[in-house]
């Protein structure tokens, strides 16, 4: 039983740790103009218009766009000569803003 459950606990944690490895290598590969394709159309919402009247969907579409925006901190930070300053402050913004959305998801959620 005990080698069994071993076995199962390494296969498990090999699987996340080469799932992560291609995770990485994928984020490493992209490029500026990948990072913008995937920006929405629509600008990004304003965190003050975060309510529990919008829809759980709409919630979580702000929540993958402030990702997005990290990703592109990151990239900016892996790729070029920002001013570390202004980027601390980029990413504290967007974090900033990840947190108010996912506030709201949860107050809507646990409002039910």
């Amino acid at each position: 039983m005990l080698p069994l459950l071993q076995y199962a606990l390494v296969s498990v944690l090999a699987f996340y740790l080469v799932s992560r490895r291609i995770a990485l290598g994928r984020r490493n590969r992209q490029n500026w103009d990948s990072l913008v394709a995937r920006m929405p159309e629509r600008t990004l919402l304003i965190a003050n218009s975060l309510s529990p009247e919008m829809s759980v969907q709409r919630m979580r579409n702000f929540l993958k766009e402030t990702g997005l925006l990290l990703e592109m901190a990151d990239y900016a930070d892996r790729n070029s000569s920002v001013d570390p300053a202004m980027l601390q402050s980029f990413r504290s913004d967007a974090l900033e803003l990840r947190c108010v959305a996912l506030r709201a998801i949860l107050v809507r959620t646990l409002s039910r």
